[in-house]
């Protein structure tokens, strides 16, 4: 009976295993190419989340047909569908509505 149930638990495990898969990459600067660091990638719909490190790397768990989100402070969101591919680089893009004026009001 323990065979039975140590079986059962391996094949369970396995086919969890098989809906999803690991993709890895960087994130650099679109402009300047520089690696990104602390850049949130989220698997959408989930609560998979991962940073960049110090060089721009991530490497996380995606369940076939997900799609990943890309975001930080100051840049535009990047989503994408990895498809087949299980490395994925990211050129992200500074965002172009950034503050345009200061209003300074003093009192004296």
């Amino acid at each position: 009976m323990k065979k039975i149930i140590l079986v059962w638990l391996c094949i369970s495990c396995s086919l969890l295993a098989i809906g999803q898969r690991q993709i890895t990459g960087t994130v650099t600067d679109s402009k300047t190419g520089a690696a990104l660091q602390g850049v949130s990638v989220t698997v959408s719909g989930t609560n998979t989340i991962v940073t960049t490190n110090d060089a721009g790397i991530y490497n996380i768990p995606v369940p076939n047909n997900g799609s990943i989100v890309f975001t930080m402070v100051d840049y535009e969101d990047y989503i994408v569908t990895p498809g087949s591919s299980s490395t994925l680089n990211i050129n992200m893009k500074v965002k172009t509505n950034l503050l345009q004026e200061v209003v300074i009001t003093g009192y004296t």
